[in-house]
């Protein structure tokens, strides 16, 4: 089991991270975005979230296929404190006009996305009863009743 040195060599997964790769462009991003963040609001760290995350860190810089590893690790770390520096909570005043504002958006989005008169004829050129006829089996007549009010 020790002594499997051709297998290392040459499977790319046991090699280092290339750092030229969109792999390592995600991994130093991850690294420089806990890093911005831990600078802007700082927090106490426990030591086995220390250790964990440079452990994670160094593993997947000399074997490739650890840097799944690392994203499960470092990213429940990284999300709290991207939410805690760059995410404050909003006060109770804010709330109510933020509502607003994303229900005006909405409605302003649905009265400009919501097709005209000759846009719904273009999709659906005929009209209800002409459809009703259509699915009607031929040789039977339509059958209209007046309803009495």
């Amino acid at each position: 089991m020790l002594k499997q040195h051709l297998m290392i060599s040459n499977v790319q997964e046991w090699q280092p991270l290339n750092l030229g790769s969109i792999l390592a462009v995600r991994y130093w991003l991850a690294i420089g975005l806990t890093i911005a963040a831990n600078c802007l609001c700082a927090r106490r760290w426990k030591v086995y979230e220390m250790v964990f995350l440079l452990y994670v860190w160094v593993t997947a810089i000399e074997h490739a296929r650890f840097t799944f590893l690392a994203c499960v690790v470092a990213f429940p770390l990284l999300t709290a404190d991207v939410a805690r520096s760059f995410f404050q909570k909003p006060s109770e005043k804010t709330m109510p006009v933020l509502n607003a504002l994303f229900a005006a958006a909405a409605l302003l989005a649905a009265a400009m996305l919501f097709p005209t008169r000759p846009g719904l004829k273009k999709v659906w050129p005929r009209s209800s009863l002409e459809t009703i006829a259509s699915m009607q089996p031929p040789g039977e007549p339509i059958m209209r009743r007046r309803l009495a009010v």
